[in-house]
């Protein structure tokens, strides 16, 4: 599995929105600029991630992007969920949603299932059926949420 990196632009653009996340709950889960011109911002909340926080949110970080000179003019701003199957892109996401269901699928191909209890030093231990796993992050091929 590959842990996305932020570029240059994306990590000025999350250091100028962190407080604002901080402050309303949120954890960063993604980050794409599309063209320069659409942002979109994943965001998760483990209390409450509804329509009307992520729109407030929306109403928060654009005056701030307004400010960097890093982006066009005409930019449009997306603040959104990252979806109940999204692919896990980072390894920080492990941490993230953990307590959540995870279906992963290994570089031998078998298929896991079970919910995140915790991931350090590159070992995701899951609790599969009452049983904990220790999966070493390098033999995982694509891991994802699972509902």
């Amino acid at each position: 599995m590959i842990d996305k990196k932020f570029n240059e632009k994306e990590i000025i653009i999350i250091n100028c929105i962190s407080k604002v996340l901080t402050d309303g709950g949120f954890s960063l889960v993604d980050l794409e600029i599309d063209d320069e011109i659409l942002i979109s911002i994943f965001v998760y909340n483990k209390l409450d991630n509804n329509i009307e926080k992520l729109s407030k949110l929306n109403k928060n970080i654009y005056p701030l992007l307004e400010k960097l000179d890093i982006l066009k003019d005409d930019f449009s701003l997306e603040v959104s969920s990252p979806g109940i199957y999204r692919n896990i892109k980072r390894y920080e996401e492990f941490n993230i949603f953990c307590d959540k269901e995870i279906k992963l699928t290994l570089n031998d191909k078998n298929i896991i299932t079970g919910i995140i209890n915790k991931f350090e030093n590159n070992i995701l231990d899951i609790n599969v059926l009452g049983k904990f796993l220790k999966i070493n992050i390098e033999d995982i091929k694509s891991a994802g949420l699972n509902g």
